[in-house]
């Protein structure tokens, strides 16, 4: 009785949480923000078929999506806050499917999705035209695929979680290492067979092939990840501002990032990059001269130490861009909520100490080694592939780290928590098997 009336008070508490954040965009429309990169993603959804260089150099999953958008909505600011509140509601709600997936306890599932829903980051965001908006959703929506195949072993669902994966990847680059991660764990404990792992290539590989050829019209060479060498060339240069000269035009670009102090007020720490770098790219001769300027910049050790240290300091500390600037008490929260990442990780590692992916069984006298099975292995797997994927974020050397890059880490974050507190503080029941009593026969004293 008492666990059906907490359940009812969640799912009250739940309900309430998404029809706020239905109703956040309409408060904070995305078209009142039209400006740097949210204005840059709105112009790309104008060349989505005729695509320049400059537009060409972000990834085409947003741009896909955004050009669709505007053409339903005809630019309509209802129609886009309808959208974005369709999106925002959307993140808390995948990830309570998701833990109700990886726990079979709606008291975890609601709870999870209230955390998701109420964290600062997660929310404003949807006042922009920003690509995290749509990929938040992209990778929930693959991770939940994954789980529910995992569990009804559907060729069809492994075909769906493949597309969706792919899409997350082509929309951000961050995507590709948890696109690969999950969709490799799936084949690997309930593999769907040679015939639907083909038709999944395919599938991918066409996915890929037309974001491939995107970019080849606009920088006359094979990427469909966006052109990784821009961000590579300045990570290198140690710069603080990159300037490309290219065939008809130039373009600058400086990090936000460089100019914050995440650890304020505790600390004055800023990045040490300075300066200003220039490259020079002919489009018409492919990728000729972006592998001369890489060659320009090699990797210095003591750079890629201090990149380290950046990342590491940007990637737990920094707040996220461009939500700080929100009036109101939107722009104190964000600021606020950027203590919340690193403590977490570090509950999480101290919480995975114990943590086994195989486990001994008894057998014919002998102890034999098993990999953990169902829920077990799933959340364990899980825990594993998040802090894989910040220690990968943390040693990068292909990009500058921005507060923004974490916000797709953070959900993750936040379910590896909850799979440590239910491992740690309520362990799910393992109920004994029945002992069965046999009655003893007595014959009856003969009189």
């Amino acid at each position: 009785m008492m666990r059906a009336m907490e359940v009812k008070h969640l799912k009250t508490l739940f309900h309430a949480l998404l029809a706020a954040r239905f109703m956040y965009p309409f408060y904070q429309n995305p078209m009142n923000s039209l400006y740097s990169d949210p204005q840059r993603h709105w112009n790309n959804a104008d060349s989505l078929f005729s695509p320049t260089f400059d537009r060409g150099m972000d990834m085409t999953g947003y741009q896909v999506f955004l050009y669709f958008i505007r053409y339903a909505t005809d630019d309509s600011p209802f129609g886009i806050a309808f959208v974005s509140g369709v999106l925002c509601v959307l993140l808390p709600w995948l990830w309570s499917r998701i833990a109700r997936e990886m726990f079979r306890d709606e008291r975890f599932a609601l709870l999870c999705g209230i955390c998701v829903g109420i964290m600062p980051s997660l929310l404003f965001i949807y006042a922009f035209t920003m690509v995290e908006t749509l990929l938040l959703n992209v990778v929930a929506a693959g991770i939940l695929l994954s789980l529910i195949y995992l569990r009804e072993k559907s060729a069809s669902v492994f075909l769906y979680q493949t597309a969706m994966l792919t899409f997350a990847a082509l929309t951000k680059f961050a995507a590709v290492p948890v696109s690969v991660m999950f969709l490799g764990f799936s084949i690997w404990r309930a593999n769907p067979g040679a015939k639907i792992l083909l038709t999944a290539s395919v599938i991918a590989a066409l996915m890929i092939n037309a974001a491939g050829v995107r970019s080849a019209i606009s920088a006359h060479f094979f990427s469909p990840f966006g052109i990784l060498d821009f961000a590579r060339i300045y990570s290198k240069s140690d710069a603080k501002k990159i300037v490309i000269r290219y065939n008809n035009g130039a373009e600058w670009y400086q990090s936000p990032a460089l100019e914050h102090i995440p650890l304020a007020p505790l600390s004055g720490w800023k990045s040490k990059r300075s300066g200003e770098v220039e490259i020079q790219i002919d489009l018409l001769k492919g990728r000729e001269d972006w592998t001369r300027e890489i060659a320009r910049f090699p990797v210095k050790p003591e750079n890629y130490l201090r990149q380290i240290e950046e990342n590491f300091i940007i990637f737990f500390f920094d707040f996220s861009w461009p939500e700080h600037m929100l009036g109101g008490i939107q722009g104190p929260l964000i600021f606020a909520s950027r203590w919340v990442w690193f403590p977490l990780t570090v509950f999480i590692v101290c919480g995975l100490a114990g943590y086994r992916p195989q486990e001994y069984r008894r057998k014919d006298g002998k102890w034999h080694r098993h990999w953990l099975q169902g829920e077990e292995a799933a959340q364990t797997f899980f825990v594993l592939l998040t802090l894989a994927v910040v220690g990968a974020m943390l040693v990068q050397y292909t990009g500058i780290m921005e507060g923004r890059y974490r916000k797709p880490v953070e959900p993750l974050l936040i379910m590896s928590a909850f799979i440590v507190v239910r491992k740690r503080f309520f362990p799910p029941r393992k109920t004994a098997p029945k002992q069965t009593t046999r009655k003893r026969k007595t014959n009856a004293p003969s009189s």
